[in-house]
């Protein structure tokens, strides 16, 4: 009998042991795979935002939307001066020097010098075509790559410890800031996890990432129907960076309106309320046959912020189930993308800090 008792109390010390190993197991664990962010949100509702109709978009009705990790901040106050810009010669020199500081492998200075050059809008077409190219290579090496060089402020790097999430979180009502709101870094979750190459899940403690430092912010020439992507932070004297430039589609008749907006609400897979005059069911979900926003889904939603665009409401940039109108005046005023560009928008601006620039 004690003989049956002892091997029983060793059966149990050693299911106690097993138990307290399994809980000893801690991996870091923070959203969800890029470029979508839902796994960092703590909230129940997942359902998506819907919209009301202006153009092929529209605006949010106040639903709660699952599908956006970090809740908006409150508005920059001012939106970035632009730099003063270079006159034709020095616009020249600023190229030719940049082009030879990428042969040295000098990247983040040849970065700044070809941006200079680039928004001075005094290179030649052809000049202008091959920098905005390489300054797209160069933001692949120096922005969206695991590396963090020394000399730009625009990253950093960071050791992740066991708790740490990018996004903030919501826990017994009370939000727990990430490390994106944490240290100020004003971009998305998503541009962190693009940089790194990495989903969330696999976020490990113990190991350094890169981050961003934001905000980016857009510039959309109606002439030439293209969006141009750019680095710059209202309140430090870092240098304004080229990232990349996008075709776009635009509002028939120049409805799109000229000025400055801030981004204020991002939305994947938003339903879409059409006009009354399209004679189409409404509301219109992602999936159906007539859904206007592709199957991207993606809406960037934006608010006007000067004397011009106040007065507009309802307007953004999204996805578009028509990939022949970019390049045209098609759309009732919104600004569409194609899929590659929207994607790469939509996990790069933030909201409350990105500003949306139209000019004629």
């Amino acid at each position: 009998m004690r003989r049956r008792q002892r091997r029983r109390l060793l059966w149990l010390t050693g299911l106690g042991l097993v138990a307290v190993a399994v809980v000893l197991i801690v991996t870091v664990v923070d959203g969800d795979d890029p470029p979508t962010e839902a796994d960092d949100n703590t909230t129940e509702n997942t359902e998506p935002k819907e919209l009301a109709h202006v153009d092929s978009g529209g605006r949010p009705n106040g639903r709660d939307d699952g599908g956006t990790t970090e809740p908006a901040p409150t508005p920059s106050p001012t939106v970035p001066p632009a730099d003063p810009p270079l006159d034709a010669a020095k616009a020249r020199r600023s190229f030719e020097q940049g082009l030879a500081l990428v042969e040295r492998e000098q990247l983040v200075a040849a970065r700044t010098l070809l941006s200079a050059a680039v928004f001075s809008e005094h290179l030649s077409d052809d000049q202008a075509d091959e920098a905005r190219r390489v300054l797209w290579r160069l933001a692949q090496q120096t922005i969206f790559s695991p590396r963090a060089y020394r000399d730009d402020p625009y990253t950093l790097m960071h050791r992740f410890e066991r708790g740490d999430r990018l996004a903030d979180k919501r826990v017994n009502g009370k939000t727990v800031p990430g490390i994106v709101n944490g240290q100020d870094l004003r971009v998305p979750s998503t541009a962190i996890l693009m940089a790194n190459g990495v989903s969330a899940k696999e976020l490990q403690a113990g190991k350094s990432y890169k981050l961003i430092r934001g905000p980016f912010h857009v510039t959309v020439h109606k002439d030439a129907f293209v969006m141009d992507v750019f680095l710059q932070r209202a309140g430090e004297d870092w240098p304004r960076t080229f990232i990349r430039r996008l075709p776009v589609g635009l509002g028939k008749n120049g409805s799109t309106p000229v000025g400055s907006w801030l981004v204020d609400d991002k939305s994947r897979r938003a339903t879409w309320y059409p006009p009354p005059e399209t004679k189409l069911p409404s509301p219109i979900r992602y999936g159906h046959p007539e859904y206007a926003f592709g199957r991207k889904g993606l809406w960037i939603g934006m608010k006007g912020i000067d004397a011009n665009t106040r007065t507009h409401d309802g307007y953004g940039i999204h996805s578009t189930n028509d990939p022949e109108s970019i390049g045209t005046e098609s759309s009732l005023g919104c600004i569409r993308l194609a899929d590659g560009g929207i994607e790469f928008v939509y996990n790069v601006l933030y909201e409350g800090h990105s500003t949306v620039y139209i000019r004629p």
